[in-house]
């Protein structure tokens, strides 16, 4: 994700989608010297690289010690040094990625940052509220409740605790093929190791064979799939489901967590080109994984390594 980071004081600034620096106090990043202008830049993500403009301050911005000028501004790049009409008192882009899902406590400025793209609040080990993406919307759920919408500076209400959420636009699956896989096209392969730990998941469309990368919630996935089994006697429409309370103490896990985990998989098949949910929701709040072929067996040798 984007980092600046202050030169004379090590200071790290994480980069939501747009950011305003200047003296206001509605800035996001806030300068208190004289030389800064109420509202003084712009950056913001262009959904390709980030971007910088000066927003007519008194000073001047000034990339790599020169004035930024013209309505479209510059292109930021790791390595570069950022100045807001002092060129002293220097910012360095420490990182160029893509911004990511963040929320900001109102009050102390701590920051929640997620890496694929599902944030727990008020943190992973207590997530009482999730926020993820899906049909690109950003949606959020507190601890059994109905998901609502939410967009960029939404805000999130915990305790005493106001957090402010910092959303990019939703990124769209993938696609591997001329045709994205739908769940009832695919067969889903777990291997257990002989720990009943180590789940190792693999998702095959055809010829194809797509190998998920090892994650914790794995097990909530190897529940699902050994629940959908223990049902094929019954009629599709009734087969899977459980309540998550039961789910959730079969995976020894807290029922906040298992939102989170839900949402985790959910993406986890997205960015394999997986259209439709492949964790399935009813308003009961029941879960089972989408009707799809299911093989649970013991883990190979080859798959352990």
């Amino acid at each position: 994700m984007g980092i600046l980071r202050e030169l004379a004081t090590e200071r790290r600034v994480y980069l939501p989608p747009r950011l305003l620096v200047g003296r206001s106090s509605q800035a996001d990043l806030r300068l208190p010297g004289g030389w800064v202008s109420s509202e003084h830049a712009s950056i913001w993500w262009d959904g390709r690289a980030w971007r910088v403009r000066d927003l007519g301050s008194r000073n001047g911005t000034l990339l790599e010690g020169q004035q930024i000028k013209g309505g479209e501004g510059a292109v930021l790049v790791f390595g570069q040094q950022l100045a807001f009409g002092q060129v002293e008192e220097a910012w360095m882009v420490d990182d160029d990625a893509p911004p990511v899902p963040m929320a900001v406590d109102q009050a102390t400025g701590a920051t929640r940052l997620s890496d694929d793209g599902v944030l727990g609040l008020p943190d992973d080990d207590d997530p009482r509220v999730t926020v993820y993406a899906e049909d690109e919307r950003w949606w959020l759920q507190r601890d059994g409740g109905a998901p609502e919408p939410v967009r960029d500076r939404s805000i999130a209400v915990l305790d005493e605790a106001v957090w402010i959420l910092r959303l990019p636009e939703p990124s769209r699956p993938t696609d591997r093929a001329a045709e994205p896989p739908r769940a009832a096209d695919l067969r889903l392969r777990l291997g257990i190791g002989l720990d009943q730990e180590t789940i190792q998941a693999d998702v095959l469309h055809g010829d194809e064979r797509i190998g998920l990368d090892p994650r914790s919630h794995h097990e909530v996935l190897h529940l699902l799939a050994r629940q959908q089994l223990a049902d094929a006697a019954l009629p599709a429409p009734e087969r899977g489901w459980i309540d998550p309370e039961v789910l959730a103490g079969q995976a020894g896990i807290k029922r906040s967590v298992l939102n989170v985990y839900v949402q985790r998989l959910r993406k986890q098949f997205q960015s394999c080109g997986v259209v439709g949910d492949v964790i399935q929701r009813r308003p009961s709040h029941a879960l089972r994984l989408a009707p799809m072929a299911v093989e649970i067996g013991p883990l190979r040798d080859a798959e352990a390594r």
